[in-house]
Parts: structure tokens; C-alpha cells; sequence
């Protein structure tokens, strides 16, 4: 997670039927998508 951010989670009415440790799995996995670097644009 970055520094100095704030971050907001957004549910839909699906994920109250939705398995909860999925959902913790799919919250880890898009904060470590937040992490990554972006990549390196190449010049045209």
C-alpha cells in the first residue's frame, strides 16, 4: 500500500452472498496489484 493514500472499498449486493475468505482473497490480490510499478511505456 502507498503512503499517504486513502483507499475506498465499494461492495455490491452480490458479494453478500459471497464466500468471505474469497473476497479477502481478491481484496490481497488488488492491494498487490496497487504495489506493482507501472510498467515502462515504449516510444512510438
Amino acid at each position: 500500500m502507498r503512503p499517504h493514500s486513502d483507499y475506498v472499498l465499494v461492495g455490491r449486493r452480490a458479494a453478500l452472498s459471497r464466500d468471505f475468505q474469497t473476497m479477502l482473497d481478491d481484496l490481497r490480490t488488488a492491494l498487490k496489484r496497487l504495489d506493482r510499478k507501472p510498467a515502462k511505456s515504449i516510444p512510438n
